[in-house]
């Protein structure tokens, strides 16, 4: 091995050294203490300098310096155990207990993240409370974001990334505090995977939006096309083209989809319904009971199924024009459908309403028809059906099909219509001998009734299987 000029000039250096020492014992006790005293100085200054190095990281971010932020910009790995501290509850827990979301202080984008809690019904936050929190990091990829915490490593745009915890012993709350404000955000922002991304889990708002699509199985679209869902709050009442002027929650991704999720009613505010608005002599709010009515019913229809070809018809009783926009419908089991979007029909004429779209059914053309869609069916044997909005019943036509009941039947494949349809529809329709099954073909089908418009044929009280 070569040892260089100068490290050979070191080692002498510290040679002569070493004999001072020696030959000088005093002088290196004294030596010797100094020293000791510089190091405890510099000891005493790197504690002091660490202690409140680490205060500072836990002020911010937590024991080991971490935030949500840093989670969600891939700075902690998926399946990385972490503690975050000083974060706060940002919504309720689901009602099915999944979990909550929570936040970082400063809010903003990449600043909340969704808590998987595996169901755990003892797992009990409040909307404000203050956590100290440690979990494991995951990318859940499966059908329903939240189910699990298990999950493969994937692209993040195809997952909900999540902090799973174990038990309520995961946290602690420390205290309490405001959340931040929502950060604004456009519908076209969350209905666009990539631009959507950073506000994962963070609560966002938008502003003065438009419901563009028929309210389905707890979402609807507004305006950009963002969907806003029902994890916390289910805002069952919305119609295609009410408006709000402010929809805030927490962004949720579940099935491909940035879902936006109000936690309460709150969340919804400048409520805009356009039942009221129309260019008709009466609106649904301006109806009287009996003014519509119930005058056929296609109830065991042969031609296609039941969801495709089921329909009620409705007639005009009252003497001008009216819009049947956001009229429910209800069955015996309480199941609703509505009427989304304008529906105007004259006096004096009918308006058809089916389960579906009509180019699923019978195609029927040149009626008013609209679809009331959701879980309302005609039972076969009997049922109660009712035309309503608010609080309002316009007609209800409770029918009883079996052999005590003594209306005409439920024969398959033909409509049950009402033999004289007028003004006193509504009351004349409640019945049984008031009602026959229709003679009518139905074109292009074997199946009879006239959805949409008036009886032609002569019905029975009775009709005979072929």
């Amino acid at each position: 091995m070569m040892i260089n000029g100068t490290v050979f000039r070191d080692l002498v250096a510290w040679g002569f050294l070493v004999l001072a020492l020696v030959a000088c014992p005093s002088a290196n006790k004294t030596d010797t203490a100094e020293v000791a005293d510089t190091a405890e100085a510099d000891a005493d200054t790197d504690t002091d300098t660490d202690t409140d190095t680490d205060t500072d990281v836990d002020d911010t971010g937590g024991p080991d310096g971490f935030t949500i932020a840093d989670i969600q910009t891939g700075e902690v790995a998926s399946g990385a155990e972490v503690t975050l501290k000083s974060v706060i509850v940002s919504s309720p827990k689901t009602p099915s207990n999944t979990g909550f979301f929570i936040t970082d202080a400063g809010g903003g984008e990449y600043s909340g993240i969704w808590v998987y809690t595996s169901f755990d019904p003892t797992i009990e936050v409040t909307m404000g409370d203050v956590l100290t929190i440690t979990g494991v990091v995951s990318e859940y990829s499966g059908e329903e974001s939240g189910d699990t915490g298990e999950a493969p490593e994937v692209d993040t745009l195809t997952t909900q990334t999540q902090l799973s915890i174990a038990s309520a012993d995961s946290f602690e709350v420390t205290g309490s505090a405001e959340l931040p404000l929502p950060t604004p955000v456009d519908g076209a922002t969350l209905a666009d995977p990539v631009l959507a991304e950073p506000y994962e889990g963070v609560i966002v708002e938008i502003s003065d939006v438009t419901v563009e699509s028929h309210y389905l199985s707890g979402q609807w679209q507004v305006t950009g096309g963002a969907t806003v869902s029902d994890l916390f709050y289910d805002a069952d009442y919305v119609r295609l083209g009410d408006g709000f002027g402010r929809v805030s929650g927490a962004v949720y991704f579940s099935e491909g989809v940035f879902l936006l999720e109000p936690r309460d009613a709150s969340d919804l505010s400048g409520y805009r319904d356009t039942c009221s608005t129309c260019t008709t002599d009466k609106c649904i709010g301006d109806l009287e009971v009996g003014e519509i009515a119930i005058t056929e019913m296609m109830i065991d229809p042969q031609f296609c199924a039941d969801s495709d070809c089921e329909y009620i018809e409705v007639y005009n009783a009252s003497s001008g024009t009216v819009d049947l926009n956001c009229l429910t419908v209800t069955d015996g089991l309480e199941h609703v459908g509505y009427v989304e979007g304008s529906l105007e029909v004259a006096a004096g004429a009918y308006a058809l309403l089916t389960r579906r779209s009509d180019e699923a059914g019978y195609g029927v053309t040149g009626v008013a028809q609209a679809d009331y869609r959701r879980g309302v069916s005609l039972n076969n044997d009997f049922d109660t059906i009712r035309l309503g909005y608010g609080e309002t019943i316009f007609d209800m036509v409770a029918y009883d099909n079996s052999a005590l009941g003594g209306w005409p039947g439920a024969t398959p494949g033909r409509a049950m219509v009402l033999a004289n349809v007028g003004t006193d529809a509504a009351s004349d329709n409640d019945v049984a001998g008031a009602w026959c099954m229709s003679n009518d073909s139905i074109e292009g089908t074997e199946d009879f009734g006239t959805p949409g418009a008036a009886s032609i044929l002569e019905c029975a009280a009775t009709i005979l299987d072929d």
